[in-house]
């Protein structure tokens, strides 16, 4: 389906189709095949000149990239997802990034760096009077993620716990739930 839409320049189709199925690939372990595709995607969302798509493009090509241990290149992506974000006001996404950031970061034991990215997202949270929890789980699980990179078993524990008690709270889908 995508070489058909490549080769008859379906600029919608190939967003579409990688919206669609990115996240199965993620999911089954196509990697690589989800980074070829997704450079395709995110070119043909970029001329689209959409923001939703080039925006969710990038966040799902960003996802492999980070998978793949291509941390560098996910950060540029990442980055461009975050100045993306901010442009149109997209105050989730904003904050989910800056975890992503901070978590990719962590893992290149850039631990200062990680902590400053988490305690941005913790104010857009707050400036936002952000009510979507699994934002705000997103962020308190990447501080717990941060926390066991640094050793700091205690602080991770904290972290769950944190996440759990406000889930546990929500009305989620039963497999959304941090155990």
């Amino acid at each position: 389906a995508f070489e058909w839409a490549v080769a008859r320049d379906e600029t919608e189709v190939i967003v579409r189709l990688f919206r669609s199925i990115g996240m199965y690939w993620m999911f089954v372990g196509a990697i690589d095949e989800g980074i070829r595709w997704g450079e395709t995607a995110v070119q043909a969302a970029s001329r689209l000149g959409r923001d939703d798509a080039h925006l969710s493009a990038l966040v799902i090509l960003s996802e492999f990239l980070r998978c793949s241990g291509e941390s560098d290149r996910a950060i540029e992506l990442k980055t461009d997802v975050l100045g993306l974000a901010r442009a149109i006001g997209d105050h989730t996404m904003i904050a989910v990034t800056l975890g992503d950031m901070a978590s990719i970061h962590a893992t290149k034991g850039q631990f200062a760096l990680a902590h400053a990215l988490l305690a941005e997202a913790q104010d857009v949270h707050d400036r936002e009077r952000s009510t979507d929890v699994m934002e705000r789980v997103h962020t308190i699980v990447t501080r717990a993620e941060v926390a066991l990179m640094e050793g700091n078993v205690a602080g991770a524990e904290r972290h769950v716990a944190e996440a759990t008690k406000l889930e546990s709270g929500a009305d989620l889908p039963p497999d959304w739930i941090v155990e």
